[in-house]
């Protein structure tokens, strides 16, 4: 018998034909569980991070039950969608818009979502929480101000005194402007989300808000300058906390809105997918089901694909070591199966013959006696 290639024991047969298969086998487990220690310790790789060390994440990192409430009213001239879902005017990943601002870097991605809105419009809670920062960002990081809200001539940041926190004139108003941080709980525990560019707050770091309570105004604060010239938009991010992980996730299929010309726009009738249109008719129908299938097989490889290298290789490490014990059982199975057939009476291979008046074997005519 030629070689196998696959196996480097150039030991003789073994005597029972069984044996050199059983013991194949234990080669082969052995091999899965050194596969499984060396994935299981095999370095993870660095996620991709952005500018302030948070890592990104694709899709959600722990899936949702149902999608975060619109933070904006899904009503009047933005509501655009078919399910009257907010206008997006720039989405995740798009590079910085310049049309707002002539000194941002265009060169650096966006990780959030902007809803364009008129000056004074209510934002709302997207879940319950507790509101973990009120303020804003200030050039060297955040100034946490209580009752955080602009003047009449929208050139200053006061605090609920009226006393001025932040200005042009003082350079300290960063590019997100006044922003509120709520940490979200139930259906959405490890989540937060953060509302930017606001010219009024109606809420205090430690409150505890319900879903669609009202918590700010729509303002322009922010940008280069302090303030955005045109362009006024809620720029709305989610978060995602867990133990010492900070990381900053795509919201676009986890709140309703409305992308245009991008196939993850979504709405509020459910978390995750696109909306498939209703069809009636059966060719409809199998292309409809097709694209689900074909939606539930994109949605597993981002889930693989947003684990990290760690899970990933703890999953394969998992795998190998089930492999190796399948082989176990396998090996110990044909042992089994041996025993059993060597357990019992010899084999007769004389000629025999079934006497159907007497119910009994015969050998050569004669009564076997041994059924």
């Amino acid at each position: 018998m030629a070689d196998d290639p696959w196996d480097s024991d150039a030991s003789q047969p073994k005597e029972q034909p069984h044996d050199e298969l059983a013991e194949r086998l234990a080669r082969a487990a052995a091999a899965q569980r050194a596969r499984a220690l060396s994935d299981a310790n095999a370095a993870p790789a660095r996620l991709e991070r952005d500018t302030l060390g948070r890592y990104i994440y694709e899709t959600a990192p722990v899936p949702l039950k149902r999608l975060f409430g619109s933070p904006l009213a899904m009503s009047g001239p933005y509501a655009k969608g078919p399910g009257s879902e907010r206008l997006v005017s720039s989405g995740w990943g798009d590079a910085r818009s310049t049309g707002y601002d002539r000194n941002v870097n265009s060169a650096t991605q966006h990780h959030a979502l902007d809803f364009p809105a008129p000056y004074g419009e209510a934002i709302y809670a997207s879940a319950a929480g507790k509101v973990t920062f009120v303020g804003f960002q200030t050039r060297n990081g955040r100034a946490e101000v209580n009752g955080a809200h602009v003047d009449e001539a929208r050139q200053e940041i006061l605090n609920k005194k009226n006393e001025v926190v932040g200005s042009k004139a003082l350079g300290n108003i960063g590019f997100g402007g006044i922003d509120i941080y709520i940490q979200h709980s139930g259906d959405f525990q490890g989540y937060k989300t953060g509302y930017f560019h606001l010219s009024n707050t109606h809420v205090n770091s430690g409150e505890i808000v319900e879903e669609g309570q009202l918590i700010g105004n729509i303002g322009g604060t922010g940008g280069y300058y302090g303030w955005f010239k045109k362009g006024l938009h809620l720029h709305y991010q989610i978060e995602f906390t867990s133990g010492g992980l900070k990381s900053i996730v795509r919201p676009t299929a986890m709140v309703p809105n409305y992308w245009p010309g991008h196939a993850d726009s979504t709405n509020s009738s459910q978390a995750t997918d696109i909306i498939l249109p209703l069809v009636t008719s059966v060719g409809g129908q199998a292309s409809a089901s097709r694209v689900a299938n074909v939606l539930s097989s994109f949605n597993r490889a981002t889930t693989i694909q947003n684990k990290g290298m760690k899970d990933v290789k703890q999953d394969q490490a998992a795998y190998a070591s089930r492999t190796a014990q399948t082989l176990d059982v396998q090996r110990t199975a044909i042992y089994a199966t041996a025993a059993s057939f060597q357990g019992k009476p010899p084999v007769v291979t004389s000629p025999m013959t079934f006497d159907f008046d007497n119910g009994v074997w015969l050998v050569n005519g004669q009564d076997d006696g041994a059924v």
